[in-house]
């Protein structure tokens, strides 16, 4: 999958131009395709009534599938700000539990590429990625994927494209956040963070702490990215939706099986990875 906002699309205007050649490209591929699939598409995508032409033009169908929001978050100028959209006792705690962090654990709050070299900051959001997930539960955590990242942030984090944010309690790493940054904007990757501070919401903290770096680096919208979880609604103050496009071969006997599979799947069996994020996702 990709990130939502994050793919290639056609510039602004120009949208029209794309559907002749996508539908004329998987016309003249037709006996090479059995399912075109597009994830988390916005809703609000102008590209998406193109696309939904060119499919028409050559599939059997185009389905809008696994509909569901993306919380966001418009990040103000100043953390009072932040704190101001927020009831009383919720900045209460907050403040109680953060000064608790620094007074009690001697807290410190870091920067990958700053503090940090960014392979060091890397290694570090990974261990606590994996305390927390397995690898049928994150393909974050798989060899492959692995791999890609450890070489994608020696040249990205230097670049600003990647900005890993980190929380030591007691002198080793407690929190960590795996976010990517394209201009104003940040999405929200990855994170960890060790479940013994669940007494300060550690993972609550490591999310204010990435505001905070946001703020301070000019971002003006944070993306939680596609899921309904309770911290991405604690935090966001919008909700935008996204969902996959999927158009199927007339031609292909496989595309017909995969289609009533993928639809017997969806009705009837639960989705115990979505389940589990839930659960993993908070420290409350």
């Amino acid at each position: 999958g990709g990130i939502p906002g994050m793919q290639g699309s056609p510039r602004a205007g120009r949208e029209s131009r794309f559907a002749p050649v996508l539908s004329r490209l998987f016309s003249l591929l037709r006996d090479r395709w059995d399912v075109v699939h597009l994830p988390m598409m916005h809703e609000e995508s102008a590209s998406l009534s193109h696309i939904r032409s060119a499919l028409d033009d050559c599939s059997a169908g185009v389905d809008a599938v696994n509909r569901m929001p993306s919380h966001f978050m418009t990040l103000p100028a100043s953390w009072a700000e932040v704190e101001q959209g927020h009831g009383n006792n919720w900045r209460s705690n907050h403040r109680r539990k953060w000064k608790k962090m620094h007074e009690t654990y001697q807290g410190r709050t870091l920067l990958g590429g700053v503090d940090k070299s960014p392979a060091e900051s890397f290694e570090t959001l990974l261990n606590l990625h994996s305390k927390r997930w397995t690898e049928e539960e994150s393909v974050f955590v798989r060899p492959k994927v692995i791999r890609f990242h450890r070489r994608l942030v020696e040249k990205w984090v230097p670049e600003g494209r990647l900005m890993i944010t980190m929380l030591e309690l007691e002198g080793a790493p407690a929190a960590a956040s795996y976010n990517f940054v394209d201009f104003d904007r940040l999405w929200f990757y990855q994170a960890g963070w060790e479940d013994r501070y669940s007494n300060i919401s550690i993972g609550k903290l490591s999310t204010a702490w990435l505001i905070q770096s946001g703020m301070a680096r000019g971002i003006k919208e944070l993306d939680f990215l596609p899921g309904d979880i309770s911290y991405k609604r604690e935090w966001a103050d919008r909700v935008r939706y996204v969902f996959d496009i999927e158009a199927f071969n007339p031609l292909s006997v496989r595309a017909l099986v995969f289609r009533f599979m993928r639809t017997f799947k969806r009705r009837f069996l639960p989705d115990p990875v979505g389940a589990a994020a839930e659960v993993k996702g908070t420290d409350e």
